[in-house]
């Protein structure tokens, strides 16, 4: 029976992984194609963008698509080895530990790869027109990067020296905290900027239901990883019954954001821009529920 423990678990994880590695494979693919077509993108950008100070204009596109592609290429290795780890835990290999800091590591250099786009997008949005720049979009990317860049990489080094459990386990309950309000910074943002009716149009039952999930879902979602983890620091106890039901929390968001998108269209031009992969943290959710780690 020892073997078949905490299986649906290791399973559920597997899901996640791959669900992670190959929306990675998407968004490289995507990164790729832009990439190749740079050269002229370049040549017709003041088409797109019109600036008062069009050199800095120039320099801060190009910062942002550099440093931004950079950041999507490490994501796919994070992507990689977030399978590779899974595979590992389930062979009960223990050398999974340093494979998962790796994806920890590359998914924190990600998202602090963001502050050049959210440079760009912010001022940019005051030296330039274009539908391209927007303020809140520049807010959305630097806003991430502070949330969820710092804890993360400081737990993917204390996962690499795994020594002290319960400060690995502290630090993994605020990674999950920050990067959930970070996920409802992005995702409620896009509502506001993309997403939200214009004042001329009466918003239906739909609208309604994205509204709510837009601003609500993942932050409901982020104040129950914090509970844990205020539960964790008074108890010294991972309380995965909260974790499982703030990761299903985050899954429901992005299934919610699915059928919306299919009456609503102005929700289905921007799928692209969500995590759609976090859809899977519903099966890690109720695996946590099932299975849970005493």
């Amino acid at each position: 029976m020892e073997s078949n423990k905490y299986s649906f678990i290791k399973k559920a994880l597997l899901i996640v992984a791959i669900g992670f590695f190959l929306y990675n494979i998407y968004q490289t693919i995507i990164t790729t194609i832009f990439v190749s077509h740079f050269p002229s993108i370049i040549t017709q950008l003041p088409n797109f963008i019109v600036s008062s100070q069009p050199t800095l204009q120039l320099g801060l596109f190009l910062l942002q698509e550099v440093i931004g592609s950079i950041g999507i290429y490490l994501r796919l290795i994070a992507g990689f080895f977030a399978v590779y780890t899974a595979v590992q835990f389930i062979k009960k290999d223990q050398r999974y530990q340093g494979s998962f800091s790796k994806v920890l590591l590359f998914e924190s250099l990600y998202f602090v790869l963001l502050i050049p786009a959210g440079m760009n997008h912010i001022v940019g949005s005051v030296i330039s027109h274009s539908l391209f720049l927007n303020f809140y979009t520049g807010v959305s990317f630097l806003l991430q990067a502070l949330l969820i860049f710092p804890p993360l990489f400081i737990l993917s080094r204390k996962v690499k020296n795994f020594q002290n459990q319960p400060s690995v386990l502290k630090w993994g309950c605020i990674v999950a905290s920050l990067y959930a309000l970070g996920l409802w910074v992005k995702h409620g943002l896009i509502w506001v900027y993309a997403l939200s009716p214009s004042g001329t149009q009466q918003p239906g039952v739909i609208d309604i239901i994205g509204l709510v999930n837009s601003l609500l879902t993942l932050l409901v979602a982020a104040l129950v990883f914090i509970t844990a983890w205020l539960n964790f620091r008074s108890k010294k106890k991972l309380d995965t019954l909260l974790l499982g039901g703030g990761l299903i929390l985050i899954g429901v968001y992005f299934v919610n954001y699915a059928l919306v998108s299919v009456w609503v269209p102005i929700y289905f031009a921007f799928l692209p821009l969500t995590e759609f992969w976090l859809i899977t943290l519903v099966v890690l959710g109720i695996a946590l529920l099932r299975e849970p780690i005493n």
